[in-house]
């Protein structure tokens, strides 16, 4: 019976093929699909560290805590970049080992190499100061400061110049703590022509890139040595004495002529200098001693190896000492288990925020 089923619906099915069913439209070919573009993953911000022995304006952040700051001097760390231009990551190595952040203007960076930056609008020389450097995308940006003025008087100028792409491998710890003057060098020019800061300048005339100028002295303008005009630009240029140079093309509209005041401070500014002068570099800490008290101990002790530094007595570790002693000087409550560090080799923190347990010193008057 489900035979004649069967040939009962194939009859069918083949006399409605016959009657003129409506044939199948061909299908048209399908085109495969064509392959997205792979888009390449962003590059990691470039890895960079710059070992530094000295070190102002870092920062300790604890839970619970109100963040403090410490300096290091005759130190080791290591500076790396981030992408906040007011800050670096800092992990310090001795005299006491912690991580914590680094403002840049705590920081004296230098670069390491002569050369051009941003497509040929900066010149820079050994010795030339980084004020900040920080990740943007795949690359390493800083800005510069051009000329070091003479300390308290109205001669030389500094000027803070940026963005400029940078190298890792170009930058350095200060190398002296005496930075040596550099002025303004009048140029050969069709005019000298000041602009309220800051001054954008372009590379290339018709190019996309810019740097801004902004003097680091407040209330005064840029000046600029005009080297040739065309139509609504002027292709200006303001060099040192150390062979720095920032040079491109501004808008004829931000420029003016001097005022007869800004004409003298030119003048000023541009005076020679005696080459021995220079800028002290850093200057140091010094921690106060604490008055004399009854029952108090304060005096030279020997930090162990590994020794956990408190925030307080009953607070929390921010710091660990190196592996080898370190001489220290501490004020100690003869009562408690726990002393300050008034002085650390190296290191300058408040008191407030540095204390070790009793068993991690040695006291000469304990006879330890």
């Amino acid at each position: 019976m489900k035979y004649v089923e069967g040939v009962r619906w194939s009859c069918l099915l083949f006399v409605l093929a016959a009657c003129g069913a409506p044939p199948t439209a061909p299908r048209r070919a399908e085109r495969a699909p064509e392959p997205s573009p792979i888009v390449a993953a962003p590059e990691p911000a470039p890895r960079c560290a710059i070992e530094v022995h000295t070190g102002d304006a870092i920062e300790i952040a604890l839970a619970d805590l109100e963040p403090f700051t410490a300096a290091i001097d005759r130190g080791a760390a290591t500076l790396t970049p981030t992408d906040d231009p007011a800050r670096y990551a800092i992990a310090v190595a001795s005299p006491l080992r912690f991580d914590a952040t680094a403002r840049s203007d705590g920081q004296m960076l230098e670069l390491a190499v002569a050369g051009e930056r941003a497509a040929g609008a900066v010149t820079v020389a050994p010795g030339t100061l980084v004020r900040t450097l920080h990740a943007r995308g795949d690359q390493l940006v800083a800005e510069l400061q051009l000329g070091h003025r003479v300390p308290g008087a109205r001669r030389g100028l500094e000027l803070a110049v940026g963005p400029v792409p940078i190298d890792c491998a170009d930058v350095r710890a200060v190398s002296s703590d005496r930075l040596p003057l550099a002025t303004p060098t009048p140029l050969p020019s069709v005019a000298i022509r000041v602009a309220d800061p800051p001054l954008t300048l372009r590379p290339v005339r018709a190019a996309p890139a810019e740097v801004t100028l902004t003097p680091l002295e407040r209330g005064v303008p840029v000046p600029v040595w005009v080297l040739e005009e065309h139509g609504d630009d002027a292709r200006v240029a303001v060099a040192f004495g150390d062979e720095t140079r920032v040079e491109g093309w501004a808008t004829r509209a931000s420029l003016r002529a001097p005022s007869d005041e800004e004409a003298i401070w030119i003048e000023a500014i541009t005076a020679d200098v005696d080459p021995g002068e220079a800028v002290h570099a850093w200057g140091g800490h010094a921690a106060p001693e604490p008055t004399p008290e009854e029952n108090v101990y304060v005096g030279v002790a020997s930090l162990r190896p590994s020794s956990p530094v408190l925030a307080s007595p009953d607070g929390p570790r921010w710091a660990e000492s190196v592996d080898v002693p370190l001489e220290v000087r501490v004020r100690w409550d003869r009562e408690a288990d726990h002393a300050q560090l008034l002085r650390i080799p190296g290191l300058f923190v408040s008191a407030e925020r540095a204390w070790v347990r009793l068993r991690s010193l040695s006291i000469p008057s304990r006879g330890d």
